[in-house]
């Protein structure tokens, strides 16, 4: 697969499920600034479930949150950005493929002939990091598509994004997400519990369960 290959698949899950056919022409003007052709609409094809495509998003965005591609925000990335790492088992090639709603683009870094890059390649150390840098240099994103609307018939869940269940009370973090519906979460998180207390701390609080009790 093509670097062009897979950023095209990628503006799908961006675009609400629509393939958007890519091209490298988007108008030609003469030299007075006249355009003399132009194809500003560009041609979609609906090519899977809107709520699909949101979901997907919504997990992608975990992965540049709080995954392998979280160099991306280290690296100075800040609003609505959803992603992938990618690595090959023997490091010969790495990857990564963001999105915003506005601009899709991916990093490959590889050899014609393909051989290992370094012991320590991957997409996180590599590729993310090379597409934080284009993002907060070469591009900036408009306020007004700034975010992700999830489409209608979703179901919200407030998850635990470490085990992707529901959060509780002991949860470090936690996130809405958006499901369809019979796909959301019905567990609570079984990665998290309730610290245990030293006996001191026992002792005192029950302690003070008595003074409420009896007021004293």
């Amino acid at each position: 697969m093509t670097p062009l290959e897979l950023v095209t698949a990628y503006a799908t899950f961006a675009n609400g499920g629509e393939r958007v056919h890519p091209r490298l022409v988007r108008r030609i003007e003469d030299n007075d600034g006249v355009v003399l052709w132009s194809q500003e609409i560009v041609p979609r094809t609906p090519a899977m479930d809107s709520r699909d495509a949101y979901q997907l998003t919504s997990m992608l965005r975990g992965a540049v949150d709080y995954g392998t591609g979280r160099s991306v925000r280290s690296g100075g990335a800040r609003g609505a950005i959803a992603g992938k790492t990618g690595t090959t088992n023997n490091g010969a090639d790495v990857w990564f493929v963001g999105y915003t709603p506005t601009v899709v683009a991916g990093f490959w870094f590889g050899f014609d002939s393909p051989k290992a890059l370094s012991g320590d390649a991957s997409g996180g150390r590599l590729a993310a990091p090379a597409w934080a840098e284009f993002y907060t240099k070469g591009w900036r994103e408009t306020v007004s598509k700034g975010s992700w609307r999830a489409p209608a018939g979703m179901v919200p869940s407030v998850i635990d994004p470490e085990t992707g269940e529901l959060a509780g009370e002991w949860c470090p973090l936690s996130q809405k997400e958006w499901y369809k519906p019979g796909t959301e979460p019905t567990t609570y998180c079984r990665g998290h519990f309730e610290p245990e207390m030293e006996d001191d701390e026992f002792s005192d609080r029950i302690a003070d369960a008595f003074r409420r009790i009896f007021r004293y």
